[in-house]
């Protein structure tokens, strides 16, 4: 039966009988055990907004309890926002709902003869891990999940390996990762994640090269994964190993998809060598206009072939919430090299400076320019970051400095301690 008839029959169906919770339920289980696009009518039939609620726990009602946890499991799963870094600040009402539905239910069956709910208990015990946030849990959440049935279900392994990395065990989140079959991109994705977390390249490399095989076309989301990837494979120092002849076989959704990818190649590999202004220009005009997020890519690209003045003009084309600190780096950079446009230099150092946290290089060029402009008050704050972080006797130096000019009693206390 195709969705058209499906749906034509269930229209056939009386609105009283529709409203029925038993006919709610086998419609339910049948929609699950089709393999047609079904689904779509699911929230509307199904779920219909309306808030779950257990019936008495008794055994009588366990089919029907059994139904309502599968639904506010489902709606869990659609509605909460699966996060690599946890804010407690995400925590909603959903989560409440579904831990005081599955709570109950799970200890009307535990202990008693009641096969078939390895995943709720499962499920139950990651809500308990999602509320306390207890390392504690974690061996107990592990051994739930190998009493559910194999093949395992993909959602279960990836959130039981997410709840490891969070509390930083990325190696045993890993070995949870590479025993989802078949793998898949999520899979891949939140393993890339703990390999950068614990710095370890091999697995790195090995989970790029993973995830570029499973493409068989490179569409804009494929585009942004592997440009991503090859940033990454650099930053690391592996990319010389990457071979670039595997998008070969792969479909591109245009020439220019290709073509771009062996340029940001080529210029991570060797930034030395000369590029093509036009090419790099007609590339930008081809993507950039409905393609927002490439231009972090053109501000490394026109920064590493030294066309400082478009490598800024990218960097202003982006949104402000779409700049990465990559971006922030080589808009700082680029506009130290032009040396014209001290006050936006200087606005983009503070910035850094505060909500980016320390780095020498740009502590160093800001106390510099703040020197010449005379802005003491300016030098004594970011020599107070600086010795905080290094005892460098350039932030003593300009500490003193200062301090004379300012008169600062408090500041010149501080700087007897520091001689």
């Amino acid at each position: 039966m195709n969705l058209s008839e499906f749906d034509s029959k269930i229209n056939e169906i009386s609105l009283v009988i529709k409203k029925e919770f038993d006919f709610k339920r086998i419609l339910y289980i049948s929609i699950n055990k089709n393999k047609e696009s079904l689904i779509t009518l699911f929230p509307e039939m199904v779920l219909n907004g309306q808030p779950l609620e257990l019936f008495e726990l008794n055994y009588q009602n366990l089919k029907r309890n059994s139904y309502v946890v599968d639904l506010a499991i489902n709606r869990f799963m659609r509605e909460f926002r699966i996060e690599w870094i946890r804010n407690k600040e995400s925590d909603n009402e959903i989560l409440k709902i579904t831990k005081n539905i599955l709570k109950p239910f799970v200890n009307q069956i535990k202990g008693k003869e009641i096969g078939g709910y390895t995943e709720v208990i499962f499920f139950n015990a990651y809500l308990d891990f999602l509320i306390e946030q207890n390392e504690d849990l974690l061996p107990l959440l592990s051994s739930y999940y190998q009493d559910t049935p194999s093949p395992k279900n993909e959602y279960f392994g990836l959130i039981l390996a997410n709840c490891h990395q969070q509390k930083d065990r990325d190696s045993d989140a890993i070995k949870i990762l590479d025993n989802i079959e078949p793998t898949s991109q999520n899979a891949l994705n939140l393993k890339l994640y703990c390999a950068n977390k614990i710095e370890d390249k091999e697995i790195l490399f090995e989970t790029v090269n993973q995830k570029i095989s499973l493409y068989e076309n490179i569409g804009i989301n494929e585009f942004e994964d592997i440009l991503r990837s090859l940033r990454l494979l650099n930053e690391f120092n592996v990319l010389s190993r990457f071979q670039l002849e595997n998008f070969k076989q792969k479909v591109c959704q245009s020439p220019d998809v290709y073509e771009f990818i062996n340029l940001y190649y080529r210029i991570l590999l060797n930034p030395e060598k000369k590029e093509s202004p036009e090419a790099i220009n007609g590339l930008k005009d081809s993507f950039a206009q409905n393609n927002k997020w490439i231009l972090s890519y053109f501000v490394e690209v026109y920064f590493k072939t030294e066309n400082y003045a478009e490598c800024i003009s990218s960097f202003e084309d982006q949104t402000s919430e779409s700049r990465t600190p990559y971006d922030i780096n080589y808009y700082i950079f680029a506009l130290y090299r032009i040396g014209t446009q001290n006050l936006k230099l200087l606005e983009w150092l503070k910035h850094w400076r505060d909500n980016l946290g320390y780095d020498s290089r740009f502590t160093r060029i800001e106390l510099d320019k703040r020197a010449i402009i005379n802005d003491w008050k300016g030098c004594l704050e970011i020599c107070s970051l600086g010795i905080e972080n290094e005892l460098h006797e350039d932030y003593l130096l300009h500490y003193a400095i200062a301090t004379y000019h300012l008169n600062d009693k408090e500041a010149s206390n501080l700087q007897k301690e520091l001689f």
